[in-house]
C-alpha cells in the first residue's frame, strides 16, 4: 500500500476518497462472493468425500481431508437457564465468553468426565486445506 499523499485540492480529495471508497466496496463484494463460493465448495466435500468412503482428497495444488470437532451447544432454551443456574451457583463464569460458551472451559471438564449443566455436545465437520 502506498504512503497517502494528499491530493492539491480539497475538491480533489473528495474525488479520491469516492473513488477509493468505491474500490473498496467493490472488492468487498468480490471477497463476499470468494466466501459464498469457498463454503459451498467446503460443504460439498464434507458431503460427498464420507458418502465416498474417503476422509480426504488430493489435486495438483492441495489436500483437502474433512476433520471433525465436538463443540458445546445449548441443550435448548432450558440448557441455557440451566447453565446461568449453574453459573450462578458455583461460580464458573469461565465456561462462558462474552455471551457464548467457552469450548477450552468446557473441554476441560469434559475431558475430566464431568458434564456441564445446560450444554450438550455437537459435532462440527470442517474441510482441512493444505498445499501439496
Amino acid at each position: 500500500m502506498p504512503i497517502f499523499k494528499p491530493p492539491k485540492s480539497l475538491a480533489a480529495c473528495a474525488d479520491l476518497l469516492y473513488k477509493t471508497r468505491a474500490e473498496r466496496l467493490a472488492l468487498q463484494k468480490q471477497a463476499e462472493e470468494l466466501a459464498k463460493q469457498e463454503a459451498a465448495l467446503k460443504d460439498y466435500l464434507i458431503e460427498r468425500l464420507p458418502a465416498q468412503q474417503a476422509s480426504g482428497i488430493s489435486g495438483k495444488l492441495a489436500h483437502a481431508c474433512v476433520v471433525s470437532d465436538t463443540i458445546p451447544i445449548y441443550d435448548g432454551d432450558a440448557g441455557k437457564e440451566a447453565l446461568w443456574a449453574h453459573i450462578r451457583k458455583t461460580g464458573q463464569i469461565e465456561l462462558v465468553q462474552g455471551l457464548r460458551l467457552s469450548l477450552p472451559a468446557i473441554r476441560e471438564r469434559w475431558e475430566a468426565g464431568k458434564e456441564v449443566p445446560g450444554v450438550t455436545r455437537m459435532q462440527k465437520h470442517d474441510i482441512s486445506i493444505t498445499k501439496v
